[in-house]
């Protein structure tokens, strides 16, 4: 039998491989041997961070502490527990403690900027995520994360200049480009998208999230048979075609010769790849409200927020609560607004998905929502080992997800009329008079959305008739107007 010290170290070297459960087979294993050793309690704790259990993981750290009160290492590794299980005022208060230990540590300052973050103090995580930079300028990950805050707090310039600076100092690293695409994707700049899509392509032609980029891109630049070509193409070289399911439902639904039916198919043969152990979330009983939790990326300016936005606002607290789980959502007068209203706002951003599908089932949701489908299907995926008992899609999803874990899919017969319901893998729950929500007028006036939008106008006008005429019917009534490809429309809502 391999000594104690042999033992130690080959999980180490597992620990560090990432092979946690095979590390934590080995450390249980000494641990019944040996009894609660400090240095074992010690990398017991930095595995169970890993797995996911980070209230193991604190017990185990509480253990080594009092062995190793001055230790950094055990008083960051504590925030990073602390901060999974919630507890941001005592996580914040261990980090502190592992930066005055050890001050000159470039990682314990990222784990203090992702406490930050989560905990919505974007600008200390930004002054925390620099320092780190500052102490090693070759953390990369850790430029990706500054990256992420500069653009919810729309400082997109800054952020691009974060990432290509980075970008020189690790020409190859694929996450830097994929940031710096999907930043400019977002903001509508996509020949720039696309520039840096196709980077990683180069590097790396198996990429997924390439690929997909590529055809999101090409959707929003009408050319949808391209991009289902490049989805064919792509297909044809890889043996991983379901990576890049969600794009590829994303592009048929803009295709004017696909039904619902071939979308259903689509979308159903879209095969998980998160896996999550542990049982899934039954449904408690208790007196207390319905708790909804809805989960998406786009509480900011989007019609998931517009259309959910209203709601949540109106519902009576009594007898529902909603909970929003947000990822990379902006920091604007949309998602200040919607946060006020529901009754807990959780920023999952610096998460893993497994982590986030732990943390949001640990909420104990009765309902939870997908408010996009597979608009955004990495936040689809976290309801295929399902985060609560009750799952639907609604709001801003434009065809069936096609994940049978989906209960329900919110909408109208205007939406669905009679007949449809064979193109969706859902049950449809129909709402007599429209299953979206008026948002009150005085949200933009009040927000000072519409005084914007007056002097974008005033200053971008091309003529002065028509300046005038565009004064006149905001003074006088609505002036409706639709931003949009002419093939999202029809005849009907014309007349």
């Amino acid at each position: 039998m391999a000594s104690l010290e042999k033992q130690f170290e080959r999980a180490v070297a597992a620990y560090r491989a990432g092979k946690y459960i095979a590390a934590k087979k080995m450390i249980t294993k000494m641990e019944r041997e040996v009894g609660a050793h400090p240095q074992i309690l010690h990398l017991k704790a930095f595995i169970e961070i890993e797995v996911g259990t980070p209230q193991i993981a604190l017990n185990a750290l509480n253990q080594a502490a009092t062995h190793f009160p001055d230790d950094g290492n055990i008083n960051n590794a504590m925030g990073v527990s602390l901060r999974k299980l919630g507890r941001f005022a005592e996580s914040e208060k261990a980090h502190r403690r592992a930066i005055d230990l050890n001050p000159n540590d470039a990682a314990y300052h990222q784990n203090y900027g992702n406490l930050l973050s989560e905990s919505g103090n974007l600008e200390g995580a930004l002054n925390a995520y620099s320092h780190a930079l500052q102490i090693d300028p070759t953390l990369s990950e850790v430029a990706i994360s500054l990256a992420a805050d500069l653009t919810r707090l729309e400082r997109k310039n800054d952020a691009v200049t974060v990432l290509e600076t980075q970008i020189h100092r690790a020409p190859h690293h694929i996450g830097l480009r994929l940031q710096l695409a999907n930043i400019e994707h977002q903001s509508a700049n996509l020949p720039d998208a696309l520039k840096w899509y196709t980077s990683v392509a180069k590097i790396e032609p198996e990429n997924a999230s390439a690929a997909g980029g590529v055809m999101s891109v090409g959707v929003l630049q009408g050319n949808v048979e391209k991009a289902l070509s490049d989805f064919d193409r792509w297909q044809s070289m890889h043996s991983r075609p379901h990576e890049l399911g969600g794009s590829y439902v994303h592009s048929l639904n803009y295709s004017p010769t696909v039904g619902l039916t071939e979308l259903r198919a689509a979308a159903e043969e879209v095969r998980p790849t998160l896996k999550v152990s542990g049982p899934p979330p039954t449904i408690i009983s208790g007196n207390r409200p319905i708790r909804i939790g809805i989960v998406s990326k786009r509480f900011g300016m989007h019609p998931v927020n517009f259309f959910s936005s209203p709601l949540i606002g109106a519902i009576d607290r009594d007898e529902f609560e909603f909970e929003l789980f947000a990822s990379h959502v902006p920091d604007n007068a949309a998602s200040q607004s919607i946060k006020t209203k529901a009754v807990h706002w959780h920023d999952i951003t610096h998460m893993q998905p497994d982590e986030r599908v732990t943390f949001i089932r640990s909420r104990n949701l009765d309902v939870a929502i997908s408010p996009a489908g597979h608009k955004e299907s990495e936040i689809l995926d976290l309801f295929r080992p399902r985060i609560a008992p009750v799952q639907i899609a609604a709001f801003a999803v434009f065809c069936t997800t096609g994940v049978k874990q989906m209960d329900g899919f919110l909408t109208d017969n205007h939406q669905t009329p009679s007949g449809v319901e064979n193109g969706y893998t859902e049950d449809l729950i129909r709402m007599p008079n429209g299953y979206v929500c008026f948002q009150p007028y005085d949200f933009f006036r009040q927000s000072g959305l519409l005084n914007q939008r007056l002097n974008l106008l005033r200053h971008s006008a091309r003529s002065t008739i028509w300046q005038k005429y565009a004064m006149q019917r905001y003074r006088y009534g609505l002036l409706f107007c639709m931003r949009s490809k002419i093939r999202k429309s029809s005849s009907r809502p014309m007349h």
